[in-house]
């Protein structure tokens, strides 16, 4: 099986590697910028011409970390580098 390295795309999952305090600051930090983003695109979503354009980037950026977050505890577990 090929090894996956799908840490270098997500900032902070190699550190989730360490032990769970370094997992749990990672997923902290994660859905901290979960919110963070979901707050700040709310507040410019109300824009009549940009809150479909606003939605979907909402969309893809809160995919991103929820992926992030799934890699941080794959990192954790060793199943991928």
């Amino acid at each position: 099986m090929k090894d996956l390295y799908l840490t270098k795309y997500f900032p902070g999952t190699s550190e989730a590697k360490v032990d769970v305090i370094h997992l749990l600051v990672v997923i902290a930090v994660y859905l901290l910028a979960n919110w963070l983003v979901g707050f700040v695109f709310g507040l410019v979503s109300w824009i009549p011409i940009l809150g479909w354009l606003v939605a979907i980037v909402r969309v893809v950026i809160r995919v991103y970390l929820s992926v992030g977050v799934l890699v941080a505890l794959l990192a954790f577990l060793k199943m991928v580098k």
